[in-house]
């Protein structure tokens, strides 16, 4: 796959996602794109590009593994409950019903490149798996009160410096409570 002759007008579609020198045949790898998580597959030089979370748990897939099917087929293979999505279609195993959204890639002077219009329409794409899920035993937080949540332990003076407390403590993906709505 070398460099492609592409328009100006068409790189104006394109974010670069990853250089092909960081991203060998046989890995996978995660990137964040315009705010969402994708997942990338090089599989023999072919580069793949689908939703970065499992539709079933909303789990990073760039932190699963590769594997074979019976077939001989190559598979992503989510690391939380080993549900197998093929590598070319993005259908999970078993159950065709069950399908990633791809992103399309284009190749450019070494750089993995992704349509921007794709990751537009990826956008909420696994709400409803996300959903599914009780953010409150699956993101770290600050402990809620009764009733009024988190809001007893916010400095109202600097509310942006509580949260930015937060996220150094619990990571960049926390959840609290403002009464009894959360916030992620």
């Amino acid at each position: 796959m070398g460099s492609e002759s592409v328009s100006r007008k068409d790189t104006d579609t394109l974010i670069p996602l990853i250089g092909l020198d960081d991203f060998k045949p046989g890995e996978i790898a995660g990137v964040n794109a315009g705010g969402l998580d994708l997942v990338l597959i090089n599989v023999g030089g072919q580069i793949r590009a689908f939703e970065g979370r499992c539709p079933h748990m909303g789990t990073l897939l760039s932190e699963g593994e590769l594997g074979r099917s019976e077939e001989g087929q190559d598979q992503l293979v989510c690391r939380a409950h080993k549900w197998r999505f093929d590598c070319v279609t993005g259908e999970k195993h078993g159950d065709k019903n069950i399908c990633l959204a791809s992103v399309t890639t284009q190749i450019i002077g070494g750089q993995v490149m992704a349509n921007v219009a794709d990751l537009a329409s990826l956008t909420g794409a696994n709400n409803d798996a996300v959903n599914d899920v009780d953010i409150d035993k699956v993101l770290p937080g600050p402990r809620p009160w009764p009733l009024v949540g988190s809001l007893l332990s916010i400095n109202r003076r600097a509310f942006h410096l509580t949260l930015e407390a937060w996220a150094e403590q619990y990571g960049r993906l926390y959840m609290c409570r403002l009464a009894r709505l959360p916030l992620v």
